[in-house]
């Protein structure tokens, strides 16, 4: 009998966006492809995301996370998967890759088309210590040109967790109204995270 791949995926997408948006349907056709499990989540009213109901969502569907889980996450799944992370007890995480991440309050982006990204983001505990304890391999991708979280916003963050920063030059914020239906860069941190060649969170 051949062995399940222990490996679990979870994709979190970000504001007003959906599972079947941007590169997350390739993504999840590529995992899928090297026999890893993948769930594109589907965070409910992305166009005014409630905290409360979006941490409910990602308890409901990854449950406990192990040391075969990997979140993937975009914008304004970042930070909520962060969050989710940080308050889930977990004592062993795979890894993480986040994909334009911020972890608070973003200058100049107060608002977003009636959604207060501010409040949000003040509801978010992120405790760097507990994620660290988890021993996550992490990896950041930051657009040059992002328009939405600047790139100085995910470097800060890079910074306060560590890991490998993959910098992709003029690549908006990885929308598929940009071209980007495919993102390799995600796909080959999930390879290194399952592979063991990432470099864990310090």
């Amino acid at each position: 009998m051949t062995q399940r791949n222990p490996w679990r995926v979870f994709i979190i997408h970000g504001f007003d966006a959906s599972p079947e948006e941007h590169w997350f349907p390739w993504l999840e056709a590529q995992l899928r492809e090297r026999g890893i499990q993948v769930t594109r989540l589907r965070m409910p009213d992305s166009s005014y995301p409630d905290f409360d109901r979006w941490q409910a969502t990602m308890r409901e569907a990854i449950g406990q996370p192990g040391e075969h889980t990997v979140l993937v996450a975009h914008s304004l799944g970042t930070i909520s998967a962060l969050h989710f992370a940080s308050q889930s007890g977990a004592k062993r995480l795979g890894g993480i890759v986040l994909v334009s991440g911020f972890a608070g309050r973003i200058p100049g982006l107060s608002t977003l088309d009636g959604f207060d990204v501010d409040a949000y983001a003040d509801r978010a505990k992120i405790d760097t210590a507990t994620i660290h304890a988890m021993s996550p391999v992490l990896h950041h991708v930051v657009s040059t040109n992002d328009y939405a979280v600047p790139p100085a916003v995910s470097e800060q963050l890079a910074q306060r967790l560590g890991g490998t920063v993959h910098r992709v030059p003029d690549a908006g914020h990885f929308l598929d109204r940009e071209g980007f239906t495919e993102l390799p860069v995600v796909l080959q941190a999930v390879e290194d995270v399952v592979q063991g060649a990432g470099v864990a969170a310090r």
